[in-house]
């Protein structure tokens, strides 16, 4: 995580090979995105967490919650102003609303 300003809420996945928290690069940012830490290394960027549903999911709130399969991730995000329900798909980051 040395390239985050800040992690929130972070959540095992059920076969406790991940972690998945919200965070933010930049000190004081109020912006949240989904971030995908793989404590053995194996991810694309070997220890370094990702962010699998991109920039463009901003988390409102620390609700994460992974789906018992380890495969989603469901958050609560915000869209122009609105509240909605978000499931990320780990491996693709698509994005369900």
């Amino acid at each position: 995580t040395r390239n985050l300003a800040s992690v929130e809420a972070p959540q095992w996945s059920p076969d406790g090979r991940s972690i998945a928290f919200g965070g933010s690069r930049t000190a004081g940012d109020s912006l949240s995105h989904l971030w995908v830490l793989d404590v053995d290394g194996s991810g694309v960027d070997g220890s370094d967490p990702r962010m699998p549903a991109g920039e463009d999911l901003q988390l409102e709130g620390s609700h994460i919650a992974w789906h018992p399969s380890g495969e989603r991730i469901a958050v609560v995000a915000s869209a122009r102003g609105m509240l909605d329900i978000a499931v990320v798909h780990v491996d693709d980051g698509t994005v369900r609303h």
